[in-house]
């Protein structure tokens, strides 16, 4: 998979200076039609497009994954039929807070 086409699916990569350009993220929430609170607090989303899935993790599953990379790598090195999840990134989001002034 290239990086271009990952970033399309979580962005609106419309080109700048095309209709709707620049790039912003465009994710669905998933929701179930009973909701309920799950219990590990994480949300789920889907990219604009349905092609990848996004959830929110706790500060100790991200250690857990990074614990844990590079046998996780390994394995789907040495079995590419593997049917775990393909993790393509993992990232830090926050809220840019704006200023009156």
């Amino acid at each position: 998979m290239r990086g271009r086409d990952y970033l399309s699916s979580l962005c609106d990569a419309t080109a700048p200076g095309e209709t709707g350009g620049g790039k912003k993220f465009v994710l669905r929430e998933v929701a179930s039609a009973k909701p309920k609170k799950p219990k590990s607090n994480a949300f789920f989303f889907y990219s604009h497009d349905i092609r990848f899935l996004v959830k929110t993790v706790s500060i100790e599953e991200k250690r857990q994954m990074i614990a844990m990379l590079p046998e996780y790598t390994r394995h789907l090195s040495e079995q590419p039929g593997s049917f775990l999840s393909r993790v393509l990134g993992m990232y830090t989001v926050r809220k840019m807070v704006r200023s009156n002034s």
